[in-house]
């Protein structure tokens, strides 16, 4: 029993969302170490992307409605974690399918 995830709720929810993404790239035909590495760039390219994104419209929201530039810069800030957070985890998936997955080196 672990004392952050005592019931394994938070594992079982990972184990689930690791085993839809495995058999979405499965069904994409990601099953090559190649593959996998193109996969990985397009997602740390979306990701950057999306992190531009989220730093222009928070920009430009903060310079047309200069009230509200404090909560603006607050969701902006949490939109940049949650971003981070779900590119890291995406890459671990991605690591470990990799590891367990793709056996041809």
């Amino acid at each position: 029993m672990k004392l952050n995830d005592p019931f394994g709720r938070v594992s079982r929810r990972q184990q689930q969302t690791y085993a839809a993404l495995c058999a979405r790239l499965k069904q994409q035909g990601v099953n090559d170490i190649a593959s996998v590495q193109t996969f990985v760039a397009r997602v740390r390219i979306l990701a950057f992307g999306s992190v531009i994104g989220v730093i222009a419209v928070t920009l430009i929201l903060t310079a047309v409605l200069p009230t509200l530039g404090g909560l603006i810069g607050v969701l902006g800030i949490l939109a940049l974690i949650w971003l981070a957070t779900s590119y890291l985890q995406t890459r671990m998936y991605l690591r470990r399918y990799l590891k367990e997955e793709c056996r041809d080196a």
